[in-house]
Protein backbone atom coordinates (compact mmCIF):
# COMPACT_ATOMS: atom_id res chain seq x y z
CA UNK A 1 0.00 0.00 0.00
CA UNK A 2 3.00 2.09 0.18
CA UNK A 3 2.30 3.20 -3.61
CA UNK A 4 -0.88 4.87 -4.22
CA UNK A 5 -1.40 4.83 -8.11
CA UNK A 6 -3.02 1.76 -7.65
CA UNK A 7 -1.18 0.17 -10.11
CA UNK A 8 0.62 -2.51 -7.97
CA UNK A 9 -2.78 -3.45 -5.69
CA UNK A 10 -4.12 -4.34 -9.73
CA UNK A 11 -1.30 -6.32 -10.12
CA UNK A 12 -1.51 -8.03 -6.83
CA UNK A 13 -5.47 -8.67 -7.53
CA UNK A 14 -4.43 -10.01 -10.95
CA UNK A 15 -2.39 -12.36 -9.14
CA UNK A 16 -4.93 -13.38 -7.03
CA UNK A 17 -4.16 -11.57 -3.65
CA UNK A 18 -6.91 -11.32 -1.10
CA UNK A 19 -8.88 -7.88 -0.74
CA UNK A 20 -10.09 -9.08 2.60
CA UNK A 21 -7.16 -10.64 4.60
CA UNK A 22 -7.37 -8.54 8.23
CA UNK A 23 -4.16 -7.96 10.24
CA UNK A 24 -4.29 -8.96 14.12
CA UNK A 25 -6.46 -5.48 14.66
CA UNK A 26 -8.47 -6.54 11.94
CA UNK A 27 -7.25 -4.19 8.98
CA UNK A 28 -8.13 -5.02 5.50
CA UNK A 29 -6.31 -3.39 2.50
CA UNK A 30 -9.00 -1.55 1.77
CA UNK A 31 -8.54 -0.03 5.70
CA UNK A 32 -4.96 0.23 5.04
CA UNK A 33 -5.56 2.43 1.65
CA UNK A 34 -7.93 4.97 3.52
CA UNK A 35 -4.79 5.04 6.23
CA UNK A 36 -3.04 6.06 3.82
CA UNK A 37 -5.00 8.29 1.82
CA UNK A 38 -4.16 6.56 -1.23
CA UNK A 39 -7.83 6.99 -3.09
CA UNK A 40 -6.63 5.03 -6.49
CA UNK A 41 -5.51 2.00 -4.51
CA UNK A 42 -9.15 2.39 -2.64
CA UNK A 43 -10.87 2.70 -6.05
CA UNK A 44 -8.96 -0.32 -7.11
CA UNK A 45 -10.22 -2.44 -3.91
CA UNK A 46 -13.99 -1.51 -4.58
CA UNK A 47 -13.95 -2.18 -8.59
CA UNK A 48 -12.60 -6.09 -7.44
CA UNK A 49 -15.57 -6.25 -4.74
CA UNK A 50 -13.58 -5.30 -1.19
CA UNK A 51 -16.17 -5.01 1.30
CA UNK A 52 -17.29 -0.87 1.72
CA UNK A 53 -19.16 -1.58 4.68
CA UNK A 54 -16.57 -4.08 6.56
CA UNK A 55 -15.42 -3.36 10.09
CA UNK A 56 -11.67 -2.67 10.09
CA UNK A 57 -10.81 -2.86 13.63
CA UNK A 58 -11.82 -4.31 17.30
CA UNK A 59 -13.82 -1.15 18.19
CA UNK A 60 -15.87 -1.26 14.77
CA UNK A 61 -15.72 1.79 12.08
CA UNK A 62 -16.32 1.16 8.47
CA UNK A 63 -13.19 2.34 5.71
CA UNK A 64 -15.15 6.25 6.01
CA UNK A 65 -14.54 6.51 9.50
CA UNK A 66 -11.20 5.16 9.18
CA UNK A 67 -10.42 7.73 6.59
CA UNK A 68 -11.69 10.52 8.57
CA UNK A 69 -10.47 10.00 11.30
CA UNK A 70 -6.89 10.62 9.19
CA UNK A 71 -7.65 13.20 7.55
CA UNK A 72 -8.01 11.68 4.52
CA UNK A 73 -10.85 13.84 2.61
CA UNK A 74 -9.66 12.63 -1.06
CA UNK A 75 -10.20 8.94 -0.17
CA UNK A 76 -13.46 9.74 2.09
CA UNK A 77 -15.02 11.32 -1.16
CA UNK A 78 -14.00 8.24 -3.18
CA UNK A 79 -16.00 6.10 -0.48
CA UNK A 80 -19.07 8.78 -0.30
CA UNK A 81 -19.34 8.29 -3.79
CA UNK A 82 -19.10 4.39 -3.62
CA UNK A 83 -22.25 4.63 -1.58
CA UNK A 84 -20.62 4.24 1.70
CA UNK A 85 -22.68 4.44 4.85
CA UNK A 86 -22.59 8.29 5.56
CA UNK A 87 -23.74 7.43 9.21
CA UNK A 88 -22.31 4.47 10.12
CA UNK A 89 -20.62 4.03 13.36
CA UNK A 90 -17.81 2.35 15.96
CA UNK A 91 -19.25 0.67 18.74
CA UNK A 92 -18.57 4.01 20.18
CA UNK A 93 -20.77 5.31 18.67
CA UNK A 94 -18.61 7.31 16.15
CA UNK A 95 -19.31 8.48 13.01
CA UNK A 96 -17.03 9.81 10.06
CA UNK A 97 -18.55 13.72 10.82
CA UNK A 98 -17.53 12.98 14.20
CA UNK A 99 -13.96 12.09 13.51
CA UNK A 100 -14.09 15.46 11.34
CA UNK A 101 -15.28 17.52 13.72
CA UNK A 102 -12.80 16.30 16.93
CA UNK A 103 -9.93 16.33 14.39
CA UNK A 104 -10.94 19.91 13.07
CA UNK A 105 -11.32 18.85 9.46
CA UNK A 106 -12.76 21.52 8.50
CA UNK A 107 -13.00 20.41 4.35
CA UNK A 108 -14.59 17.11 4.99
CA UNK A 109 -16.71 18.61 7.67
CA UNK A 110 -18.22 20.54 5.05
CA UNK A 111 -18.04 17.36 2.29
CA UNK A 112 -19.80 15.18 4.66
CA UNK A 113 -22.26 17.68 5.66
CA UNK A 114 -23.40 18.20 1.58
CA UNK A 115 -23.71 14.62 1.65
CA UNK A 116 -26.52 14.80 4.11
CA UNK A 117 -24.35 13.18 7.12
CA UNK A 118 -26.64 13.59 10.29
CA UNK A 119 -25.68 17.01 12.22
CA UNK A 120 -27.24 15.67 15.28
CA UNK A 121 -26.09 12.20 15.50
CA UNK A 122 -24.99 11.07 18.96
CA UNK A 123 -22.02 9.27 20.19
CA UNK A 124 -24.43 6.25 21.36
CA UNK A 125 -22.49 2.61 22.85
CA UNK A 126 -23.32 -0.23 20.59
CA UNK A 127 -22.34 -2.68 22.69
CA UNK A 128 -21.91 -3.63 26.41
CA UNK A 129 -18.07 -3.23 26.39
CA UNK A 130 -18.55 0.30 25.19
CA UNK A 131 -21.39 1.46 27.48
CA UNK A 132 -18.76 -0.30 30.32
CA UNK A 133 -16.32 1.89 28.81
CA UNK A 134 -17.89 5.07 28.99
CA UNK A 135 -19.45 4.24 32.53
CA UNK A 136 -15.62 4.14 33.65
CA UNK A 137 -14.17 6.88 32.29
CA UNK A 138 -17.47 9.23 33.37
CA UNK A 139 -16.86 7.79 36.99
CA UNK A 140 -13.32 8.85 37.00
CA UNK A 141 -14.46 12.30 35.55
CA UNK A 142 -17.04 12.80 38.26
CA UNK A 143 -14.31 11.78 41.12
CA UNK A 144 -12.48 14.40 39.87
CA UNK A 145 -9.23 13.13 37.04
CA UNK A 146 -9.55 15.43 34.55
CA UNK A 147 -7.18 14.22 32.33
CA UNK A 148 -8.00 15.35 28.78
CA UNK A 149 -7.63 12.05 27.17
CA UNK A 150 -10.43 10.78 29.79
CA UNK A 151 -12.35 14.04 29.01
CA UNK A 152 -12.10 13.14 25.04
CA UNK A 153 -13.78 9.98 25.73
CA UNK A 154 -16.14 10.91 28.76
CA UNK A 155 -17.45 13.97 27.32
CA UNK A 156 -18.18 12.45 23.60
CA UNK A 157 -20.76 10.08 25.41
CA UNK A 158 -24.00 11.03 24.04
CA UNK A 159 -22.39 14.28 22.63
CA UNK A 160 -22.86 15.11 18.49
CA UNK A 161 -20.20 16.62 16.19
CA UNK A 162 -20.49 20.33 17.77
CA UNK A 163 -19.94 19.21 20.88
CA UNK A 164 -16.50 17.17 19.80
CA UNK A 165 -15.28 20.34 17.48
CA UNK A 166 -15.93 22.92 21.16
CA UNK A 167 -14.17 20.24 23.21
CA UNK A 168 -11.33 20.53 21.07
CA UNK A 169 -11.50 24.35 19.76
CA UNK A 170 -12.02 23.50 16.77
CA UNK A 171 -14.05 26.96 15.71
CA UNK A 172 -13.78 26.75 12.17
CA UNK A 173 -15.75 23.67 12.36
CA UNK A 174 -17.94 25.08 14.96
CA UNK A 175 -18.96 27.39 12.43
CA UNK A 176 -20.03 25.38 10.17
CA UNK A 177 -22.01 23.03 12.02
CA UNK A 178 -23.96 25.90 13.51
CA UNK A 179 -24.58 27.42 10.26
CA UNK A 180 -26.05 24.01 9.27
CA UNK A 181 -28.54 24.05 11.83
CA UNK A 182 -26.99 22.13 14.96
CA UNK A 183 -28.35 22.16 18.45
CA UNK A 184 -26.83 25.10 20.55
CA UNK A 185 -28.26 23.60 23.41
CA UNK A 186 -27.30 19.88 23.13
CA UNK A 187 -25.73 18.54 25.94
CA UNK A 188 -23.51 15.09 26.46
CA UNK A 189 -23.90 12.62 29.50
CA UNK A 190 -22.62 14.97 32.11
CA UNK A 191 -24.72 17.28 31.17
CA UNK A 192 -22.31 18.92 29.05
CA UNK A 193 -23.47 21.94 26.10
CA UNK A 194 -21.24 23.22 24.11
CA UNK A 195 -20.46 26.41 25.50
CA UNK A 196 -19.45 24.54 28.87
CA UNK A 197 -17.06 21.90 26.89
CA UNK A 198 -14.91 24.69 25.14
CA UNK A 199 -14.47 26.72 28.51
CA UNK A 200 -13.57 23.07 30.28
CA UNK A 201 -10.49 23.70 28.04
CA UNK A 202 -9.62 27.46 27.69
CA UNK A 203 -10.79 27.21 23.72
CA UNK A 204 -11.50 31.37 24.14
CA UNK A 205 -12.22 31.91 20.72
CA UNK A 206 -14.56 28.86 20.30
CA UNK A 207 -16.39 30.31 23.62
CA UNK A 208 -16.65 33.38 22.38
CA UNK A 209 -18.02 32.23 19.05
CA UNK A 210 -20.80 30.32 20.53
CA UNK A 211 -21.80 32.64 23.37
CA UNK A 212 -22.50 35.49 20.58
CA UNK A 213 -23.79 33.42 17.65
CA UNK A 214 -26.27 34.30 15.82
CA UNK A 215 -27.27 33.00 12.25
CA UNK A 216 -26.20 34.70 9.76
CA UNK A 217 -28.67 35.69 6.65
CA UNK A 218 -29.12 32.72 4.18
CA UNK A 219 -26.24 33.19 1.86
CA UNK A 220 -23.68 34.99 4.08
CA UNK A 221 -21.93 32.77 5.40
CA UNK A 222 -18.58 32.42 6.05
CA UNK A 223 -16.44 31.12 3.16
CA UNK A 224 -13.61 28.49 4.08
CA UNK A 225 -9.86 30.24 3.32
CA UNK A 226 -6.65 28.28 1.62
CA UNK A 227 -5.39 28.85 5.57
CA UNK A 228 -7.91 27.41 7.50
CA UNK A 229 -7.53 24.13 5.43
CA UNK A 230 -6.38 21.17 8.27
CA UNK A 231 -2.70 20.38 8.02
CA UNK A 232 -2.94 16.95 6.41
CA UNK A 233 -5.50 18.07 4.09
CA UNK A 234 -4.48 16.65 0.21
CA UNK A 235 -6.30 17.45 -3.10
CA UNK A 236 -8.34 14.73 -4.50
CA UNK A 237 -7.22 13.20 -7.36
Amino acid sequence: MLSGNGLSVRTLLDLKADHSITNQSGLAPLGASCFGGHPKNTMVLLEWGADISASQSDMGGEALMVASSFFRANVCRVLVESKADIDATTIWGATALHAASMGGDVVNLKYLLDHKADVEKKHLPQTTFAKVGYFAVNTLLAAGLQKQALQGIGHAHLGSSLLSAALHGHTHCVTELLLRRADLNARNINGKSAQELAELRSHMGTLDLLRTWHPPPPGKGPLLTEEEEPLMYTTFV
